[in-house]
């Protein structure tokens, strides 16, 4: 199956202008069978102090966005963007425990941010790494993303070769805050994969393809 793995919904990302329940619809008809919903973890967002409380809201618009995709025999998958230091990682393998007990993302550097994903056996990935300047640490993320939205610089020549000299893998997404301007990329992945620690293994494993644009 196809999934998207880089969603945002209006409800948490408030630079989206799409719903839960619209990414599910929207997704669905564009040929997805899952997305993976990756909303923001911003400094501008909420004070470290309040990381508790936004946890909360967070897991209830994801919650609220699988109930919903029940409905429509679809994958909403849990996952974050974390805005860190200027550069922003997709967090694959949270779990909803692991997320009530954890430290305020934004605050952390990319060194911290990868140590906790170290320790609690989670995939991050660089997100658009050409957007704000060129990638980070490589030896400090698991892998790197090819960004399909449109008002991003995707690079995917510079990207692919920056995965290739770091011997990194590359994941695709759509980066979805809107159906305008709507670019088709993901990945394929194993049917049988049905919560985000699923697809991290898979992530790690490397068991999936690539599904991006022709040049």
């Amino acid at each position: 199956m196809i999934i998207d793995t880089h969603t945002h919904s209006s409800g948490i990302s408030t630079c989206s202008i799409i719903r839960f329940d619209e990414i599910v619809d929207f997704s669905s008809s564009q040929g997805y069978k899952g997305v993976v919903l990756t909303n923001h973890c911003q400094e501008w967002y909420y004070a470290p102090s309040e990381h508790n409380e936004w946890i909360k809201k967070f897991i209830k618009e994801y919650e609220y966005a699988v109930q919903y995709a029940k409905t429509k025999n679809f994958k909403v998958l849990l996952g974050l963007e974390a805005t860190c230091k200027g550069a922003d990682y997709l967090l694959y393998g949270l779990t909803k425990d692991m997320l009530l007990k954890s430290p305020c993302f934004h605050s952390l550097n990319q060194q911290q941010l990868f140590e906790y994903c170290q320790e609690n056996d989670v995939f991050m990935v660089q997100a658009h790494p050409y957007r704000w300047g060129t990638p980070r640490d490589p030896k400090l993320m698991n892998g790197i993303e090819l960004n399909y939205n449109p008002n991003h610089k995707t690079e995917k020549g510079k990207v692919e070769a920056f995965a290739n000299i770091n011997s990194l893998p590359l994941i695709a997404g759509t980066d979805l805050h809107g159906t305008s301007d709507f670019i088709f990329a993901g990945i394929e992945v194993p049917d049988e994969i049905e919560t985000a620690v699923d697809l991290k293994d898979t992530l790690f494993k490397r068991n999936y393809k690539l599904v991006i644009p022709k040049d």
